[in-house]
């Protein structure tokens, strides 16, 4: 990267990065063997960073990717067959409770006890839902793969690179300075603390 050696990576950028180095060395897992050009390559775009910071949120995000891989199904429903059983098993509940809700003297055939109940059910089902499908939207994974990094550093975002920026940009990592005493010590030392909001988190 060294046509852009002297400015900061957009957040965006950040999650390309990880997502191309996770692609590159993934098979490390399963002990394959990487080529020099990959190791340089990948070495000298580490040692271009203008913030050591930036390496940091790279191989947070990375890790992040390896982790969902290895340990959930996010890497499965990003693909085609993924995203198609996603909207599949959504439509399926949708369905199911309208076929209830407008199922005539359901208030006589059932007990209203289980009427109330499967009403829940259908309700935290639905939530449920919904928050899978924005943390699936909104989630490191599709910004990184519903765009690809520019040959021209200086080339304006489009609009969807920019929301995706943006949208990164709110799990960013956040510090902040706070003073500790030790037991027994007037002296008071200050470092700083990581405070990335619980729920912008990419790690507990």
């Amino acid at each position: 990267r060294k046509d852009k050696e002297k400015s900061k990576l957009t957040d965006l950028e950040i999650a390309q990065y990880a997502y191309k180095f996770f692609n590159t060395f993934k098979g490390l897992v399963v002990n394959l063997i990487f080529s020099f050009r990959e190791r340089d390559e990948s070495l000298e775009i580490f040692e271009n960073l203008t913030d050591p910071e930036e390496a940091l949120r790279i191989i947070e995000v990375e890790l992040g990717f390896l982790y969902d891989a290895l340990f959930t199904k996010v890497a499965v429903l990003h693909t085609l067959i993924g995203t198609i059983s996603q909207v599949v098993a959504s439509g399926t509940l949708v369905a199911a409770f309208i076929l209830f809700h407008k199922k005539p003297n359901k208030g006589r055939e059932f007990h209203p006890a289980d009427v109330v109940v499967t009403y829940t059910l259908f309700a935290v089902g639905l939530a449920l839902d919904l928050i899978s499908i924005l943390l699936f939207l909104f989630s490191d994974w599709t910004c990184a793969a519903l765009s690809s990094l520019k040959d021209d550093p200086d080339e304006d975002l489009s609009p969807k690179d920019q929301f995706f920026n943006w949208l990164l940009s709110l799990r960013k990592l956040s510090w902040t300075m706070q003073e500790c005493n030790k037991e027994g010590d007037d002296k008071c030392s200050k470092h700083e603390v990581l405070t990335t909001g619980f729920f912008l988190r990419r790690w507990c």
